[in-house]
């Protein structure tokens, strides 16, 4: 059976749950993580609390690391923003190696980052490797699950997408980007000096969707994000939340075409107190012939976003070369021992 090599770049709380994904799957072997801070030198086991050594040190210097080291995949958890990582992946794909990013911007760059999805396009072509951005949302939610459900219908007329998501067990990058636990105060300052971002991607889903179904979108207006205020005070394992404060978000935007709404977003994130219901929804609306309604619990954002990273690797190895978005790709599954994959 074959057997891929992976590289884990990036090991906080995604990276880290990317490890543990990694770790479950035959036919997948690390060989190697890079980091930065106080994590370099130290074992990938210990760093993300595994409880065991898993004889590979991590390396602040990914150049060095991924010149020296063989193997096949990179799987890619850092920040949002793909002008931040564009570095990165061009390291990875100079390599030889496929890239399979988190980067929630990398999820279909195309409109908003033309010049740098062509660029990397023409690089990992040249390399002949694959690089794919991918996650719960950008990646399933709000993108690849509305297009497969267009499957059923001869016509689509408006796409209704809702998430309300649970941040608590997201890290205190994740947290501060949103404005969890400001003053109503600060966190208007923060919005005004373009601080606070909320959900990013929607506007990678909404052009994913109008690509997939050949829809020239005339423009994505994003509303005014809205805070959302608390009423009790919440204790979070890397921040307290005092009552009174920002503990989340409501954020909507919607796509025009011919002047008419064609896609409405509305994202929803927040933290909760260790007494306080849990809400959480996804939910699609597709009206067209026939019309399809999809609502269900929320979805575990980090342990998915994860999840899918790990389990495009078999279709992103089989890919054509160059950058991808998930509606190019076949449906990723759970598969528990990856290398079987080869050898259908």
């Amino acid at each position: 059976m074959r057997e891929l090599k992976v590289i884990q770049y990036g090991v906080g709380m995604m990276g880290s749950l990317m490890v543990r994904s990694v770790l479950k799957r035959k036919g997948l072997r690390l060989v190697g993580a890079i980091d930065q801070g106080k994590k370099v030198g130290a074992d990938l086991g210990e760093a993300i609390g595994l409880g065991r050594k898993l004889g590979i040190s991590i390396s602040g210097d990914p150049q060095s690391l991924l010149r020296n080291t063989d193997a096949d995949i990179i799987l890619h958890a850092t920040v949002s923003f793909l002008d931040q990582i564009y570095p990165q992946i061009a390291m990875g794909i100079e390599a030889g190696m496929d890239f399979i990013s988190i980067t929630e911007e990398l999820g279909y760059p195309w409109y908003r980052y033309s010049d740098l999805a062509n660029k990397i396009d023409r690089l990992a072509r040249g390399k002949g490797v694959t690089v794919l951005g991918t996650g719960i949302n950008p990646g399933f939610t709000m993108d690849t699950l509305i297009l497969h459900c267009t499957g059923l219908c001869d016509e689509v007329k408006r796409i209704t997408a809702k998430r309300i998501t649970d941040s608590s067990p997201f890290g205190p990058n994740v947290l501060d980007r949103r404005g969890i636990g400001l003053s109503l105060d600060q966190w208007k300052k923060r919005v005004s000096e373009n601080k606070i971002t909320g959900h990013i991607g929607s506007d990678q889903s909404m052009r994913m969707i109008a690509a997939g179904l050949g829809w020239n979108l005339d423009e994505i207006v994003e509303m005014p994000i809205e805070p959302i205020i608390t009423e009790v005070a919440i204790k979070l394992p890397y921040a307290k939340i005092e009552k009174g404060t920002v503990c989340g978000y409501n954020q909507k935007q919607y796509a025009l075409m011919r002047e008419e709404k064609v896609i409405l977003f509305e994202n929803e994130g927040r933290v909760y107190g260790e007494d306080e219901e849990h809400h959480t929804e996804e939910s699609v609306h597709i009206e067209g012939n026939p019309e399809i309604k999809l609502a269900m619990p929320g979805l575990s954002g980090d342990i998915s976003t994860a999840s899918m990273a790990v389990n495009a690797i078999p279709q992103v190895m089989v890919s054509r070369p160059g950058l991808v978005s998930m509606k190019d790709l076949p449906n990723p599954a759970a598969l528990t021992d990856i290398g079987r994959f080869f050898h259908h």
